[in-house]
C-alpha cells in the first residue's frame, strides 16, 4: 500500500486489514512505528486471541512485521509498506488448530512461511506467503461469520486484487472461492 509519506503509507496498509477484521470481531488494528528506519509491528487487539462472530467458538490472534520503504515505482509511492513477517493463530474452542508463521529473521531453523497444524504435531509445513484474508476464509470454514457476508466476499476479492498489484513476491489465486 502506498502513501505520500511514511504515516500515510502505514494508514493505507492498515485500512483494508482493519475493515476485514472488523467484519469478524470488534477491535483495532494498531501499528507501533511510522518511521522508515524502524521495523514495525502491526497487531489486532494487541495480538491477543479474539473470539470471532459466529456460532462456533472460533478465535484469531494476529501480528505482522513491516517496513516502510521508499519506492520510485509508478503508482506505488513514494512510500510503501513491505511485510517482513507474520504470525496468525486460528483457534477452535480455545485450542490452536493452525499457526501460520513467517519469521525470516529468527533463531528458528525454519525461516520460510510455514504452518503448524495441531493434527500433525509440531512440524513446519511450508505454505508460501499467507494473507490475513486466507486465515479469515479458513475461519469461516470453521464457523466464523462476518457481520455482512456480501461485504466480506467483496472486500476479500478487492483486497486480493489490490495486493496482487503491489506484491513483489507473487500471490496465490485471486478468485476461486465458493
Amino acid at each position: 500500500m502506498a502513501g505520500r509519506n511514511p504515516t500515510a503509507a502505514v494508514k493505507a496498509f492498515i485500512a483494508p486489514i482493519q475493515e476485514a477484521l472488523g467484519l469478524f470481531a470488534s477491535g483495532n488494528v494498531t501499528a507501533d512505528s511510522y518511521r522508515a528506519d524502524v521495523e514495525g509491528v502491526l497487531t489486532f487487539n494487541r495480538g491477543e486471541v479474539v473470539k470471532l462472530r459466529g456460532d462456533n467458538n472460533v478465535g484469531l490472534a494476529m501480528s505482522m512485521r513491516y517496513r516502510i520503504i521508499q519506492t520510485d515505482e509508478p503508482g506505488r509511492g513514494p512510500w510503501k509498506i513491505s511485510t517482513v513477517g507474520y504470525m496468525y493463530e486460528l483457534q477452535l474452542d480455545g485450542k490452536t488448530l493452525y499457526d501460520y508463521h513467517w519469521h525470516p529473521i529468527s533463531v528458528s531453523h525454519e525461516v520460510r512461511p510455514h504452518l503448524h497444524c495441531a493434527a500433525v504435531g509440531k512440524g513446519h509445513i511450508p505454505t508460501g506467503r499467507v494473507m490475513i484474508e486466507d486465515v479469515l476464509n479458513l475461519a469461516v470454514h470453521h464457523g466464523a461469520k462476518p457481520n455482512n457476508m456480501t461485504r466480506w466476499k467483496e472486500l476479500d476479492q478487492l483486497n486480493r486484487e489490490k495486493f496482487a498489484r503491489g506484491a513483489t513476491w507473487g500471490v496465490g489465486p485471486v478468485g476461486g472461492r465458493e
